[in-house]
């Protein structure tokens, strides 16, 4: 595990004195390539903000995910079980053993979700998104079966927690009932930066429009560069993986509009001041779920946009603290970018939204609260 690696991990489980009662696992906390993910930091957050002792559950290998999942799928598929030694070793000797297994996302390691008929353990399964065939069109198979297995797990667990109402919605049609906890933020991480440092090292001296996400289908990035295309006035600026100026050229098949900037994955502590920076947000996704993004540009008082639909359409109020544009009309969004280019007063009201509703200091008391009804 790599040395950053290793400091978010003691960061959270550094705050205040735990309580120390009950046995509490979570995860799987997996170590992409490119360091933790969504889900992991949202699991980390947790561990973070708890006032419980929780304990990471971190499968072998686990940073490797992504060039076994083919073997995975492979087997799954002709109704072999997977070779997750280690997570079947961790699921059935070590797991049981706690008062509460609190599982995140979908299961590409079968292992770790695979529960025993006999326990002590009451288990959590938070579900952080489904996978849709219009944004995984050539990974269909293995995507749905990941769906799959998911809703296996959901239906296994005595508690499942959606993290938008409209999940919450979608489980209850295919059998599944859940609890509404949404997905939160440090309001407090975004409150101290340094706008100045970010055009100073990256030589932006305009005012711009933000994408921060990654390359591919899901995220929708060349949504964002036809709005270059179109605002050619206004400086563009994209962050995140593989959002390098060589790779976006390739993926959109042909040459990027001079106004657009991309400068690849950032750190932490640039990418928030890429937030404090910009005078708009845009999310271009159309089925993300409860994107925190959008929550972090809110906390940096930034007027946002994104679709109306799934998550987008659960955080922002149209008209009032940013905009929602129909998902699959590029003339909406171009109306919504201008609009939100001259209405930098709602970001104050995002803003206010996050701080109260968003912030992960009240949001993990909802789940503490799971904890401690479990464990009566």
């Amino acid at each position: 595990m790599t040395e950053e690696a290793m400091k978010g991990m003691k960061e959270a489980s550094s705050v205040t004195k735990k309580d120390t009662s009950k046995k509490i696992a979570i995860g799987p906390l997996i170590l992409q390539i490119t360091g933790f993910g969504g889900v992991q930091r949202h699991i980390l957050n947790i561990m973070d903000y708890s006032k419980y002792d929780l304990k990471p559950i971190t499968p072998l290998l686990s940073s490797y995910s992504r060039y076994l999942r083919p073997a995975s799928s492979l087997l799954t598929t002709r109704k072999v079980s997977f070779l997750d030694v280690y997570g079947l070793f961790y699921s059935k000797l070590l797991l049981p053993c706690y008062d509460i297994v609190h599982l995140h996302g979908h299961p590409e390691w079968p292992g770790l979700y695979s529960k025993p008929r006999k326990k002590k353990a009451q288990y959590i399964h938070t579900v952080h998104g489904i996978y849709t065939q219009e944004d995984y069109p050539d990974d269909w198979d293995y995507r749905s079966l990941l769906n799959e297995r998911m809703l296996n797990a959901c239906k296994e667990s005595d508690v499942v927690i959606a993290v938008a109402r409209w999940l919450k919605a979608w489980l209850k049609e295919a059998g599944v009932d859940a609890l509404y906890i949404p997905n939160g933020i440090n309001v407090a991480e975004f409150t101290t930066a340094h706008p100045a440092d970010f055009r100073a090292k990256f030589a932006v001296s305009d005012d711009f429009y933000l994408f921060a996400g990654r390359l591919d289908e899901y995220k929708r990035p060349n949504l964002f560069i036809y709005l270059a295309e179109r605002i050619t006035d206004r400086k563009f600026v994209m962050v995140g993986r593989d959002l390098t100026p060589d790779k976006v050229r390739n993926y959109y098949g042909a040459d990027l509009p001079q106004n657009l900037t991309c400068l690849g994955e950032l750190t932490r502590e640039d990418l928030i001041n890429a937030f404090s920076a910009c005078s708009v947000f845009i999310l271009t996704s159309k089925y993300d779920t409860f994107p925190s993004v959008l929550l972090e540009a809110m906390a940096c008082k930034k007027v946002v946009v994104g679709a109306n639909n799934a998550g987008p359409k659960e955080i922002i109020t149209d008209g009032t603290d940013g905009y929602l544009f129909e998902p699959d009309d590029i003339d909406d969004l171009y109306d919504k970018a201008l609009k939100a280019w001259d209405t930098a007063v709602f970001g104050e009201s995002g803003f206010e939204k996050v701080k109260e509703k968003f912030d992960w200091k009240g949001v993990v008391k909802q789940i503490d609260g799971v904890y401690e009804r479990l464990v009566q």
